[in-house]
């Protein structure tokens, strides 16, 4: 595996096996309000770097997003980074996601594969933190995406929450747009599809080009293969993140396991 980082206002790009393969992965970073990189990501990194996928891994500071004339700048980059390869897939999650599909409006990307997509970046209005407020007063106004210009959208979302209405606004293309329902909150429905064979093969085929046949019907079942994955974040997080045993009962209740069952395992977390 080799690797190249490239610094540009604020943004991070680093190259993993550049030239390995045909397709190559932009991964759009996103962040917590911790300023933490977002762990799904980190472990999607991995999967490339580990596979020997050609990857272009993006990451910007707290003031950066994915907004105004430097991330101008970081698209143009990115596209011609891209250029020598076959094809182009752009991956992100929440504003990771707002982040490739603003990549998309230009030539230069064949699909976007989005987790819970933002269509606004203003924190009065989409799903980020009320303390990023001066944040955004910096940044000026909000840039609407305008044009879908890849060949193929692939969108993860949550029906029952704000993200379907955010899904409306960004108004992708009919024709070219695959909505899968997931339920679940961003960071947890990305950190349960990485933790599923499911997700290996899926992605497998999109480097071909190739759709993956009844995808619905498979992550259903990737939902319920996530149980062992869901027992060990119970575990390992229920005496550091707070309401997570509370979050993995409802998630167990949703795929019909009985709550004296979810009721053990959060028992077992605090043991």
């Amino acid at each position: 595996m080799s690797s190249f980082e490239h610094k540009l206002d604020g943004y991070a790009v680093t190259l993993l096996n550049p030239g390995a393969t045909r397709t190559m992965l932009i991964l759009m970073g996103s962040s917590g309000a911790d300023r933490a990189p977002d762990p799904s990501f980190t472990k999607l990194c991995l999967l490339a770097e580990r596979r020997g996928i050609s990857a272009a891994v993006v990451t910007c500071d707290e003031t950066g997003w994915y907004q105004g004339v430097r991330a101008g700048r970081l698209f143009a980059q990115l596209r011609a980074i891209a250029c020598s390869h076959e094809r182009v897939i752009a991956i992100g999650s929440g504003m990771g996601a707002y982040g490739a599909m603003a990549l998309a409006q230009e030539d230069g990307v064949d699909e976007v594969i989005a987790f819970s997509p933002v269509a606004e970046l203003d924190p009065r209005k989409g799903p980020q933190d009320w303390r990023f407020d001066e944040e955004f007063d910096r940044l000026g106004a909000f840039a609407q995406i305008q044009r879908h210009r890849a060949g193929r959208y692939t969108v993860f979302y949550d029906p029952g929450s704000a993200e379907r209405r955010h899904l409306a606004a960004l108004g992708l293309p009919e024709g070219r747009t695959e909505r899968m329902p997931m339920p679940g909150t961003c960071e947890r429905s990305f950190e349960m599809m990485l933790a599923s064979p499911i997700w290996i093969r899926f992605l497998k085929l999109r480097l071909q080009g190739r759709a993956m046949p009844r995808l619905a019907g498979k992550l259903r079942v990737m939902r319920r293969e996530s149980m062992p994955y869901l027992r060990a974040l119970v575990r390992r997080n229920a005496q550091v993140r707070p309401g997570v045993a509370a979050w993995a009962d409802r998630q167990l209740a949703e795929r019909g396991y009985r709550p004296r069952i979810a009721g053990r395992i959060q028992h077992s977390a605090r043991a």
